[in-house]
């Protein structure tokens, strides 16, 4: 809460550790993604447990609302998925290489754009086609030249 600074729910549910928050655009639903695999959605104003589903095998990375109240993720099964708020896939977005870290939208809410362990950010199409890659830190401009070579 955060005028008196005390807790405002407890939200127990998930048996591994939380990896990653995010809030629908209207602030009273609060998703949450957990190394048990599972996200769960949570009713913010009681405390209740909306829904909850198994989104990746070994863990959820990361996840972010979308504006229309869809969640996009990423997990260590190497996928990112496009989920309804029922939590029904909509679509497997990608497949990628390294385990995402952190998945998002756009502002346009075009594109996917995932950072994943090899340092790499990875952006897609919501139909799955990856539009680019590159480096989530360049390499310093000395480097960088000495590279260009």
């Amino acid at each position: 809460e955060t005028f008196t600074g005390k807790e405002f729910h407890t939200l127990n549910g998930h048996t591994g550790a939380i990896t990653d928050l995010s809030w629908r655009a209207d602030s009273n639903v609060l998703a949450s993604a957990s190394q048990d695999g599972s996200i769960k959605l949570w009713d913010i104003n009681t405390g209740e447990q909306l829904k909850t589903w198994n989104a990746h095998k070994d863990g959820v990375t990361s996840l972010q609302f979308t504006f229309e109240g869809q969640i996009v993720s990423t997990g260590r099964d190497l996928k990112v998925v496009l989920w309804d708020a029922n939590g029904k896939a909509l679509k497997e977005i990608a497949r990628l290489d390294a385990i995402g870290t952190e998945v998002s939208f756009d502002n346009d809410r075009k594109r996917v754009l995932v950072g994943d362990l090899k340092g790499m950010v990875r952006v897609f199409s919501l139909d799955g086609t990856e539009l680019e890659s590159f480096p989530a830190i360049p390499a310093h401009p000395v480097v960088q030249t000495a590279q260009e070579k």
